[in-house]
């Protein structure tokens, strides 16, 4: 179980709660009391995917699905993604496409019911017995709130990047029959009586991140020119350019827009007097100007709990 570690980001608590996750698929595949989705962030190449098509395996690949396209595949009009499925795995997993299908993921992953509409035949509610989980190598990829009791986010290891020797070992190990029938005995052996999947979560850096950049991108925006940028005491932009660069971040994240082209004007609305030491407005030749202090915004940022000074 070498790869569940790394999965798991090699930290301790967080290989208990993984392990224990992938015993209680293989020794209660039909209980919807473990509703918990996971989500595997890492560079590409970690080994994310492979070890699921491999641990597919020993559920039947009839019974694994993977996805890239979860609007069409699960919910679209004819989508027979849930049926008779127990592991599915949501690929390439980013905020743009999981917003637009948010509250159906959320209801996929808790209730114990779905309807199905497969074509050419009359709507169904079949038992959902579907674990669901996402692979992405986005911060960013689902809206996290702040009573969120349905995600825990591992931050798989990239020591295993572009090692090929090891992943055709890994391939071999787990095509071998006996080593299968290793793994379901060893899940099977695994005390599950006393877990409670939502209390017992390990709450990762990379969950807490996801966490405050769901939840307030104009805030995260403002962490990013001072942290990332490294803005500069009386930092100066036109309102115009500051909108152009605010998108440029939205996009590299994988956050929608915001609807107004006046940043700033957004965080006046938002934080008003808060932001009094931090941003100032001046008209310079007819053009409107604004100048950021970083002293100041990190005080803001510190307050609502986005950064710890």
């Amino acid at each position: 179980m070498k790869h569940v570690s790394i999965l798991a980001g090699n930290d301790a608590k967080c290989v208990d709660y993984l392990t224990k996750w992938l015993a209680d698929i293989i020794q209660n595949p039909g209980s919807k009391e473990c509703a918990i989705a996971p989500i595997f962030l890492s560079k590409q190449g970690a080994g994310k995917n492979i070890f699921f098509k491999l641990f597919a395996i020993l559920l039947g690949k009839d019974f694994y699905l993977e996805t890239a396209n979860p609007g069409e595949d699960l919910f679209g009009t004819h989508a027979e993604g849930f049926y008779n499925r127990i592991l599915i795995d949501i690929d390439e997993s980013n905020f743009k496409a999981n917003s637009a299908i948010h509250e159906r993921l959320k209801n996929a992953v808790t209730s114990d019911r779905l309807n199905v509409n497969i074509k050419f035949s009359r709507p169904v509610e079949t038992r959902n017995f579907v674990r669901l989980f996402f692979t992405t190598n986005n911060i960013v990829s689902m809206k996290i709130s702040n009573d969120d009791r349905r995600h825990v986010i591992f931050e798989v290891s990239n020591e295993m990047c572009g090692n090929r020797a090891y992943f055709r070992n890994f391939i071999s190990y787990m095509n071998q029959v006996e080593n299968q029938k290793a793994v379901i005995e060893y899940l099977r052996s695994i005390d599950l009586k006393n877990v409670n999947w939502i209390e017992d979560r390990p709450i990762t850096d990379a969950y807490m991140q996801s966490k405050q950049c769901t939840q307030c991108t104009i805030l995260q925006y403002l962490e990013y020119l001072v942290f990332d940028v490294g803005i500069e005491e009386g930092y100066n932009r036109s309102g115009s350019g500051l909108f152009e660069d605010y998108k440029d971040w939205c996009a590299r994240m994988n956050i929608r827009e915001i609807r107004h082209a006046n940043v700033v004007n957004q965080i006046f609305a938002s934080y008003g007097t808060e932001v009094d030491n931090s941003i100032t407005k001046s008209l310079i030749k007819g053009k409107t100007k604004y100048k950021f202090y970083p002293d100041g915004i990190k005080t803001v940022l510190e307050k609502h709990g986005v950064i710890m000074v």
